[in-house]
């Protein structure tokens, strides 16, 4: 064997190498393909040789990840990371020979192209060599690198930003990682800039909650902001996902787990990861159903209370004490917002359509602007003019400071001042976060940033509304209302499918009020629509008053009609949903609203949505049957609607009805007996076979191994005996066959 001569190794290996420096990038390919599983196999078999292998082939899939072909670099980072997933490097040639070689790829110009890929490569293996390590072996060089002068090597640090952040201390992160974001953020290439906005939610959720408002939050808002388009698209795509990460933890269950994503979690261990909704299996309405039991005593406590953060960067700690003295230099200079000083008398304050009304002495600041003051009394729109153009000529990133400030610079009338007081105020978000966040609803600002924006808005609106907590609705509940009606069937559908979960968070009383007008409306929808808020019908029910639940009564037959009568899955999800609400309602609302619907979900033409409509109307039953008056007339419109109707489908479902009644016990035997056994008795004469195979099955298994009925003293027994023997006598076989069958409960005592 190959593996009892060291030579014979060292030939093996010299083979390897030799195929891995073919010329055909496939043969490079399929080799790196392989090495994981060779190394595997040299551990397995404890080979004594095995040190000389790791030192022939780690440095052969090293000197890989820098090949001319991107399929074989790809292939050589992935065989690496697997190799380091499995441990088969040794310690300590990870920390003298791997890493190190490593971070002097990025040094070398003759790799300069394949720089980015190996910033990659470094962002993948921080997560395996831990905290320590990528502290001392890739972040020195990885700050470095995200000044390169190369645009590939900083948007590739940009957009694995957040690999390190999770990996790193959060004082690593503060310190030495997150100057480095602030200036990529202000990047010259907007394609730098646009990496940025895709990744600052992970940055976010390694920072503390006062960095978090005080650093990133003026970064994010000049990404909002951006003059590039892309950039501003990335931004409010992320603008959701980065909102949710100021809510308080211990009230909202929102935490950060150790690979930096942010999740919901209850008490009992359940999370939901918001990085990686596709691919969890969990459901967040499940988060929302605990959460939902503890929303009287969340809505006592005070939402958002600022975490102590164990350690600020230094810039944070200056701007904090700058806010407090009114001295010092701008920290966040270096984020890229302007001083505070500098923007109290912004000429963007003033200078705007349309323009606020404005005391005397601000008035005369204001025209400092212009070349003279006699200029601004004969032609105060010279000073407009000039005033606008050099507000142009300002980065974009003024704009948030600016709004952020103008209500508190410019003195208004008193009636304005008035309605903003009456306005809800909070400061759990920077505000002018929460106001870009409502401007994606609107429809003129869509069409100068992503016609999708208004969906990326519906998506994120519920964890918004749970960061805010339900003190802070009035702030969304505009927006709410606008993407709702919004004109993409798309976005409509993802509000109707997640109103349920925007119940929970703002409460019964808030829901009844501004939601359920809000449901009435999307249930005349599309039924791309309507299926959306139709799947979780039961569950927002239960969240209403019951005055608010009672609105809806009348509109249940609204769901029987759909656009396309093909659609018998929304019928059948009609009558699952029916199935769970009756519990909500008196069997008199019941037996009025519920039972036509029920009724007609039983007569469709689909066997599935029968079999569930059957289902439910066997609770309908057994829902009324405490008001005889109304559980006879139940059972007689069952009669007439299937046990005499013309069409022998419903004759045999009637047969069916039969047998869930006594198998579930909904009736008393003697009501049985009076009011539903005469009509099945008179299908044992019916024409069709089918019809009477119900029957006799019905018979034979279920009334048969009913105790009242199988008492020989029982009146109804002999009738049911004879209608069994003139059965098992019938000229179709399979009738014959199962009226002769056991009864139920003989078999189960066998």
């Amino acid at each position: 064997m190959v593996q009892q001569s060291p030579d014979d190794v060292n030939r093996v290996m010299s083979i390897i190498e030799k195929v891995a420096k073919d010329p055909e990038p496939g043969v490079r390919v399929e080799i790196m393909e392989h090495l994981p599983h060779i190394v595997m196999v040299c551990n397995e078999l404890g080979l004594p040789s095995w040190p000389s292998i790791v030192d022939h082939l780690v440095p052969l899939v090293v000197d890989t990840v820098t090949d001319t072909d991107n399929q074989v670099r790809k292939s050589a980072q992935t065989a690496l990371l697997v190799l380091m997933e499995q441990n088969l490097i040794a310690q300590h040639y990870i920390e003298n020979q791997l890493c190190p070689t490593i971070v002097r790829l990025t040094y070398f110009d003759c790799y300069a192209d394949y720089h980015p890929s190996i910033v990659a490569l470094m962002s993948k293996m921080a997560p395996l060599l831990g905290q320590e390590l990528t502290e001392e072996m890739f972040l020195p060089r990885f700050t470095d690198l995200c000044i390169h002068e190369t645009v590939a090597i900083r948007k590739t640090c940009a957009s694995n930003f957040g690999d390190f952040c999770a990996v790193v201390s959060r004082h690593v992160t503060e310190t030495e990682l997150l100057p480095r974001f602030c200036e990529l953020a202000r990047d010259s290439d907007w394609g730098v800039r646009k990496a940025c906005a895709e990744v600052i939610m992970s940055v976010s959720c390694a920072c503390c909650l006062q960095t978090r408002k005080a650093v990133l939050a003026p970064v994010f808002a000049s990404l909002l902001t951006d003059v590039f388009r892309w950039v501003r698209i990335s931004a409010f795509q992320t603008l959701g996902p980065f909102i949710t990460t100021f809510a308080e933890p211990s009230i909202t269950g929102l935490a950060y787990n150790q690979q930096g994503e942010l999740v919901l979690s209850n008490p009992e261990g359940f999370e939901f990861r918001l990085l990686n909704q596709k691919n969890d299996s969990n459901s967040l309405a499940d988060f929302f159903e605990d959460l939902a039991s503890k929303k009287d005593q969340q809505q006592q406590q005070k939402f958002a209370n600022q975490p102590q953060c164990t350690i600020l960067s230094e810039f944070s700690e200056d701007l904090t004490n700058k806010q407090k003295d009114g001295e010092g230099e701008d920290p966040c200079d270096t984020c890229g917002s302007p001083p505070l000083e500098d923007l109290e008398f912004n000429s963007f304050l003033y200078w705007r359509e349309p323009l606020p009304e404005i005391d005397d002495n601000i008035s005369d600041l204001s025209s400092s602007y212009c070349d003279n003051k006699e200029a601004v009394e004969t032609d105060p729109s010279r000073c407009e003019e000039q005033d606008k153009s050099e507000t142009s000529s300002q980065h974009s990133e003024n704009a948030f400071v600016c709004s952020h400030l103008s209500s508190a610079s410019v003195k208004r009338p008193p009636d304005e001042s008035k309605t903003e007081a009456a306005e809800p105020q909070q400061d759990i978000v920077p505000q002018p976060l929460i106001d870009h966040f409502v401007s994606m609803s609107d429809p003129s600002n869509a069409s100068n940033t992503d016609i999708d924006l208004a969906h990326h808005c519906a998506f994120s609106l519920p964890a918004v509304a749970l960061t805010l907590g339900p003190r802070h609705w009035d702030l969304l509940r505009d927006t709410y209302t606008l993407l709702a009606s919004d004109r993409q069937w798309k976005v409509r559908r993802t509000v109707a499918s997640s109103i349920h979960e925007l119940a929970v968070i703002v409460g019964e009383e808030v829901a009844t009020q501004d939601l359920v007008p809000i449901f009435s409306g999307l249930i005349k929808d599309l039924d791309e629509v309507r299926i959306g808020a139709l799947r979780h019908l039961a569950y927002f029910l239960r969240l209403l008053r019951p005055s608010g639940r009672l609105q809806f009564l009348p509109r249940l037959a609204d769901f029987l009609k759909t656009e396309y009568d093909h659609n018998w899955r929304f019928r059948e999800e009609l009558a699952q949903q029916l199935l769970q609400t009756l519990v909500l309602f008196s069997p008199a609302d019941t037996y009025v609203h519920v039972s036509p619907v029920a009724i007609g979900l039983l007569l469709d033409h689909v066997a599935a949505v029968r079999q569930t409509a059957l289902l439910l109307v066997t609770e309908l039953v057994h829902h009324v049957s405490i008001d005889i008056s109304l559980l006879r007339g139940l059972l007689a419109e069952l009669a007439e609607q299937f046990a005499h109707s013309s069409r022998w489908n419903r004759r045999q479902t009637f047969a069916h009805l039969c047998s869930q009644l006594v198998t579930e016990r909904v009736l008393a035997d003697d009501m049985f007996a009076r009011d539903v056994l005469p009509h099945l008795l008179d299908l044992s004469w019916d024409r069709v076979p089918n019809v009477r195979l119900a029957v006799a099955r019905t018979l034979a298994q279920d009334i048969m191994g009913n105790q009242y009925f199988c008492n020989d003293q029982n009146p109804h027994h002999e009738f049911v005996v004879q209608t069994l023997r003139r059965l098992q006598s019938d000229k179709d076989r399979d009738v014959r066959y199962y009226a002769s069958l056991r009864p139920r409960s003989y078999e189960r005592q066998e």
